[in-house]
């Protein structure tokens, strides 16, 4: 293939979206006969109603179906405690090296390391004979498709306690695996063909729902790429773009004055631009790119995992390690390849332009070509997430939906994996069983407790615009897509008209980084849940909200305001009256003494703008960080009831009623601000209401405000915390979302306890004092 053919090639592919990839996909599925209704198919992009033919009872039947094939994940990890390797034959002359550094109590010590000599076969550990050991390299591979060119070399012999065997992984990727452990005095190699039985149901069903501790543990992950660079041009422009970010003591060029940037760099050139956008293009096709399981094997690698791309082995590759035949880059350096080209690149565009013939529309493809490379969506959840599991099945849920796999039931151990779930569901099971996928990836989220799809929905159906506007509600000519008896189901259930991924049907742009920001969630999940054929049993407190507060006295003295100010559609911060608005509303909660009301409101919307406000007050007297911290005050300690203002100067660290109205302004501009929904529910109703835990009556003890209620009573859930280190620091990052359900009580119980029907859910703040949660059941 010549350059001009194979830069059409790949210029066609990346301008394909990712959505058109995976229309193809599945017209590809189709095509090979994969469409067998025996089988699991993929229905993400179908409603729960066109899947179950509008009946509910069939809904119904298979969600609590999936709940009876589980696997606890305490099973998972006795399985990758006891991992099978693969190992240098006992026989092998190789003298055994030096132990790995912080490996000496580890097993594998006792074993020969690879080198690159030929080996006859290789020897396969026992289930349980190696425990505990993470130095070990683990492949990330693509399996031989059906079609493909047969490999003409025979696989490895593999020697097993059970004597000797065909080996099933193609012989040249485990030659690559070897030479890369064999770089690294690495004593194990792990692969999924090999060190899985893949005759035993059990051991491939533990070992699919294992997948993020093998590759979590790994100290030495390895992908493998596909795609081969046999031009020498090509890898020397890959390495220049590395070499003009990575600049030798300059810290990688951050923080640099372009001109300090450019200063000592080679002169752009067309060639240069060109070789360029053939490099990154040529890995940008790679289909190891494009698998689900290799996304997922990549993200829970973190920044270990080592990239090889076959090179000739004649071509200089000394700027990309040691490895004949390879070009060996790390995740985080691919990655940061794609910020050298935005830095580097992008910021000389003005010069490219004016110096090099098309400089503009290169540069433009090699940008392109950049983010197919670096796999936007592994970008973004690292940039979103900071962290390796997610934190809800939605998201992994539509970054699937981007990559193919060849068993659609092994999307929900991928996704189990990537969410940590304690409980995974026997992708075997409900395959033979022939249960939607759909309804199987719903069932496996709320018993891990993880409610996002239902919070989701429900923001869709209640008109929450996201990213731009979260505050504005708007008419949907949309569906309701949460159960409010449209279908015989549960009652906190989907309507018909929901699905897990219909995009076009939510409205949302398909740019993954506007819909990891939609879906982003803080790391909280129902602390105790039940899915029983009663209803989700869960626990949690009920409020009685039989309380009003009349605010039409702010409504009539904004309403023109806000009404000129709702035409523009723009940001709520944006409205010129939103200080003035949130001023008054805690003056008049002041003058009523309503204070648990008002304390609610500035403990839950204003705090974590107040306490900074009181921590640089702090800072400024130079108090040791070790002293106590000081919280920001109450509310009730800030008043002057002689003033009507906010500026008590007897405190410690005095405030101003200036000072005071500058903090409502910071909790008001705040990225994801209660007040998006406290002022609507003003200026829309003219009042608020409030509620009390059942069985109280001092609101002092317990306090409740909720958006746009019409029901008496709520149901707020006990959450716990996967990330509590992490809480204080984001959470106010995160949206406020729909967390409790709107219920109706009912006259039946389920073994002593109430069940309640649900009408939907909705946000809002509380406080609970030392109330005890207890079990309650939404029908």
């Amino acid at each position: 293939m010549t350059s001009q053919q194979r830069k059409r090639g790949w210029a066609d592919e990346l301008a394909s979206s990712s959505r058109d990839i995976l229309t193809r996909w599945r017209g590809n599925l189709t095509k090979r006969g994969k469409t067998d209704p025996h089988k699991m198919q993929l229905d993400t992009d179908r409603t729960f109603g066109a899947i179950y033919d509008n009946d509910g009872a069939r809904f119904t039947e298979d969600l609590l179906e999936v709940t009876k094939h589980t696997i606890f994940q305490s099973r998972t990890r006795v399985w990758a405690n006891n991992l099978r390797f693969l190992a240098v034959p006992s026989h092998s002359s190789t003298p055994k090296a030096a132990p790995l550094s912080g490996a000496l109590d580890c097993q594998c010590k006792y074993w020969g390391s690879f080198s690159d000599q030929l080996y006859s076969h290789l020897a396969l550990t026992d289930y349980g004979q190696v425990k505990d050991c993470v130095h070990y390299v683990a492949v990330s591979y693509c399996w031989r498709r059906s079609g493909d060119p047969a490999d003409n070399d025979r696989p490895y012999d593999i020697r097993s306690s059970q004597g000797l065997r065909a080996g099933r992984a193609p012989r040249r990727v485990l030659d690559r695996a070897i030479r890369f452990a064999a770089s690294r005095n690495v004593k194990f190699i792990w692969i999924d063909q090999e060190c899985i039985e893949q005759d035993n149901r059990e051991d491939k069903e533990l070992g699919v729902q294992s997948m993020d501790l093998v590759y979590l543990r790994s100290r030495f992950p390895l992908g493998l790429l596909t795609c081969t660079f046999d031009e020498q041009d090509l890898v020397d422009y890959l390495a220049q773009a590395i070499a003009r970010r990575n600049r030798e003591g300059l810290e990688k060029g951050m923080g640099l004055r372009f001109d300090e940037l450019l200063a000592g760099q080679e002169p752009f050139s067309a060639e240069e631009l060109v070789g360029l956008n053939q490099a990154l293009g040529t890995i940008a096709q790679d289909r190891w790119l494009k698998r689900a399981w290799i996304l997922q094997e990549t993200i829970l690698s973190g920044n270990s995992m080592t990239l090889l791309i076959s090179c000739s082995p004649v071509l200089d590759r000394r700027s990309f390690g040691d490895i004949p035949g390879e070009l060996q880059i790390r995740v985080t350096d691919a990655i940061g390849l794609r910020n050298s080209i935005i830095q580097v690149y992008e910021e000389s565009r003005a010069h490219i332009e004016e110096n090099v013939a098309g400089g503009a529309s290169f540069l433009d493809q090699i940008i392109k070509s950049a983010d197919g490379v670096t796999s936007q969506l592994t970008q973004n959840w690292r940039l979103y997430s900071g962290e390796c599991h997610a934190r809800n099945a939605i998201e992994p849920a539509n970054f699937l939906e981007f990559y193919a796999n060849s068993r659609i039931p092994d999307r929900l151990a991928i996704i189990g994996n990537l969410c940590d779930h304690p409980i995974r569901i026997n992708t075997s099971a409900v395959e033979r069983r022939r249960i939607s996928f759909s309804t199987c990836l719903f069932a496996m989220a709320i018993i891990n407790g993880d409610i996002s799809f239902l919070q989701f929905w429900q923001e869709v159906t209640q008109g929450i615009e996201l990213p731009a506007t979260p505050w504005l509600r708007r008419d949907l000519k949309g569906p309701r897509l949460l159960n409010g008896g449209s279908w015989d189901t549960f009652s906190w259930a989907p309507s018909p008209a929901a699905g897990i991924t219909s995009l076009e049907q939510y409205k949302f742009s398909d740019d993954p980084s506007v819909k990891f920001r939609a879906f982003a969630n803080p790391p909280l999940r129902l602390a105790e849940v039940e899915l029983r054929k009663s209803g989700l049993c869960v626990l949690g407190w009920v409020w009685d909200l039989n309380h009003e507060i009349d605010m039409n006295d702010i409504l009539e003295e904004l309403q023109e305001s806000w009404d000129a100010f709702a035409e523009e559609r723009k940001s709520l911060s944006d409205w010129k009256d939103a200080i003035r608005c949130v001023f008054r509303v805690l003056q008049m909660l002041a003058s009523q003494s309503l204070w648990p009301v008002a304390e609610l409101l500035w403990r839950r919307a204003v705090d974590f703008y107040a306490e900074r406000f009181w921590e640089r007050a702090r800072l400024r007297e130079n108090q040791s960080s070790d002293q106590v911290y000081h919280a920001a005050p109450s509310l009730q300690d800030l008043y002057d009831p002689e003033t009507c203002r906010f500026d008590n100067k007897n405190l410690r660290y005095p405030i101003s009623n200036t000072d005071f109205l500058h903090i409502l302004t910071q909790s008001i501009k705040g990225v994801n601000s209660s007040w998006a929904w406290i002022i609507p529910e003003i200026m829309i109703r003219g009042s608020l209401q409030y509620g009390l835990l059942r069985g109280t009556e001092d609101p002092a003890a317990s306090c409740c405000l909720f958006e746009g209620v019409t029901v008496r009573n709520v149901i707020t859930p006990c959450m716990r915390c996967l990330a509590p280190e992490k809480m204080g620091l984001l959470f106010p990052m995160f949206r406020r979302r729909p967390s409790s359900w709107l219920v109706a009580p009912t006259k039946r119980k389920d073994r002593g306890i109430a069940v309640w029907r649900g009408q939907g859910m909705v946000r809002g703040m509380w406080r609970l004092g030392d109330m005890i949660p207890a079990m309650e059941i939404i029908a």
